[in-house]
């Protein structure tokens, strides 16, 4: 689970850093997952771990194992968390003091990005990590072929 998690937020560092923010390189170093944030955004929110875990399709007792840090939640149960309660994975795994993402500065276009890749389960994230670093390698070719033939 932590590489893929790994691999995810390495796409979204590097892709996507000036809104993401994400606390990638802290991530790489420590691979820590702190799920306290869990248990005060479930108390924020009055709801018991029956209730939580019936409106996450999870197991109650999966989620005292995640709030305790017993156990560590998949890639997909942490996105379902964090859209649960409209926060980054970031913030939910204790990377992050704030809880939002910070999309000041960015297009529409790169706004809806966050937010459909948020969405996806592993597999379909991969794919477009995928597709998305084929992508800036086209572009950085394209820059390179541009800038020799300036300098011709």
């Amino acid at each position: 689970m932590q590489t893929n998690l790994v691999h995810f937020l390495y796409f979204f560092y590097f892709f996507y850093n000036k809104y993401c923010k994400i606390c990638a390189v802290d991530i790489f170093y420590t691979l820590e997952i702190n799920m306290e944030n869990l248990k005060i955004l479930r108390n924020q929110y009055k709801l018991t771990q029956n209730d939580l875990s019936k409106k996450l399709n999870i197991s109650r007792v999966n989620l005292s194992r995640y709030e305790n840090g017993e156990v560590e939640p998949n890639f997909e149960t942490l996105i379902k968390i964090a859209n649960y309660f409209d926060v980054s994975v970031d913030y939910l795994i204790g990377h992050r003091q704030n809880n939002k993402i910070d999309k000041s500065g960015l297009t529409n276009t790169q706004k809806n990005i966050i937010d459909i890749v948020s969405q996806l389960n592993e597999k379909q994230a991969n794919r477009v990590e995928s597709y998305a670093i084929a992508k800036l390698e086209e572009q950085e070719e394209y820059s390179q072929k541009t800038s020799s033939k300036k300098l011709s």
